[in-house]
Parts: C-alpha cells; structure tokens; sequence
C-alpha cells in the first residue's frame, strides 16, 4: 500500500483540505488528539508566519526560540517556505481563516469524525515504516523515488499518483466527474451539507473566512440533481395516481 499517498487522500477527503494544503506540513504538526486517544490531532500552520516547531533552539542558550516557520526553514535548514519557492517544490496557500490566531495555524476537522483514527493508524506506519528519520528538512510527505528519495513530496507527483489511483478502481481522472485530488473537498463540503451540518460550521470546517466562499463547494452535481429530480418525479406521480384513484372511488 503507498501509505503517503493515502494519508494525504484522508486529509484531502475527511479534513477538506485543497490539494497543496498537506504539503506544508511537518512531522511535529501531527499528535495524539487529548479528546480521543485513537484520533490524530492536525494543525495546519501558515508556511511562513505559523510559529516555528520546538526543535527551533538556541545552540548556546540551549532555549526555544520564539521564531516563525519562514525564519526557522532559512536558519536551520536553508530552505523557504513552500509557497515562495518556484519550480516543483512549490505549493500554494491561500489565505485562510485560523483557528489560533497567534500561533497562525487552523485545526483540521475530520468529518466524520473516524477518518481522524484512520489517518492516525496510518500516520503511525508512515511514520515508522517509511519516512526516514534522516531528511534534511522538516516535512511530513517525502519522496519514495530512488534517485529523489527523502526529498520534500511534490503536488505534481501526487496528482499522478491519484490519477492512476482513479483509473485503477475503473473511473476516469476529470474535474467534472469529481475524481481530481480537489474533488475530495467538494465530496466533504457536500456530505455535511447532507448531514444537516450548519452553514456556519461548514464554513469553519472549510477555513472559509467569508461565508460566500464556501457555496461553490455545495453546490450539487449534475448526478445528484438528476437524482433528486427522479425522486421528486415519482413523489409527485404517486400523489397524483392517489388523487386520482381517490377521485374514481377506487
């Protein structure tokens, strides 16, 4: 199984993150969730201004120090931060609504709620199994590929990699049959909206800071109307027949 590459699917399909979103995290962004022992604990730091990891310490004074993400990439690894970097490492980032202010970063939320122990059982083995303790920078998804191996996981190699995916189980990769990697997220904003979740939820759960953004991903699809069209068709027809049959005595 290409355990890497399910883990960013989950986040992707039961945390609705866009498709770079996985890229910008590190191995410390993942923990035990103090709520549920089973469940993984997701935050999403902003890649430059999110609050650097507390292996950012001072050689000398041997103290944390209070610095950002962009600050902590330069310094201890002479790298930027994904979003500024051109060519293939880069990922974007769009401005999103945080969950803590200070420390720059938005929570993920697993909707429903298991897919939080799925990806903690699977972070667990991806962990100790297959990323290597001896990469050269912080990031939690890493190339397998033996001539790359260890380098920062790239968006483009993880769109390929889901595409074959896509094919695999017999359906076609396409933006309009909802089987690109962003697909996931519409699949999330969708299955909440169907559940009865609240406007003001989903919008928390999608990092949306203004309500209107989060209305194209709710929007349904063509099968789905074509659906509830059929459906509303028969209940009408069997209330028609009713009346009718009614009306002959019958």
């Amino acid at each position: 199984m290409n355990i890497r590459d399910m883990l960013i699917s989950v986040l992707l399909h039961g945390g609705g993150l866009r498709e770079s979103e996985p890229f910008h995290l590190y191995v410390s962004d993942v923990a035990i969730d103090p709520r549920n022992a089973k469940s993984a604990l997701v935050r999403l730091y902003h890649p430059e201004q999110g609050k650097a990891p507390d292996d950012y310490v001072d050689p000398v004074a041997r103290k944390v120090l209070d610095g950002d993400r962009e600050e902590y990439l330069r310094v201890k690894w002479q790298m930027q931060p994904r979003n500024l970097v051109p060519g293939r490492f880069h990922a974007g980032w769009k401005d999103l609504k945080l969950t803590d202010g200070r420390a720059k970063y938005a929570l993920v939320h697993w909707f429903p709620s298991y897919w939080g122990e799925v990806f903690l059982a699977l972070f667990k083995i991806y962990i100790t199994k297959v990323r290597s303790r001896h990469c050269a920078h912080p990031f939690l998804f890493v190339s397998q590929k033996e001539d790359v191996a260890g380098a920062p996981y790239t968006v483009d190699s993880f769109r390929q990699a889901h595409a074959k995916a896509v094919k695999r189980i017999g359906l076609v990769p396409g933006k309009a049959f909802g089987t690109t990697p962003h697909g996931h997220r519409h699949a999330y904003a969708q299955l909440m909206t169907d559940a009865g979740v609240r406007d003001e939820v989903i919008q928390a759960a999608l990092h949306h800071k203004a309500p209107e953004s989060q209305r194209v991903y709710k929007e349904p699809t063509a099968d789905k109307v074509n659906s509830a069209l059929h459906a509303a068709g028969n209940r009408l027809f069997k209330e028609e027949s009713t009346k009718i049959l009614q009306g002959m005595g019958l």
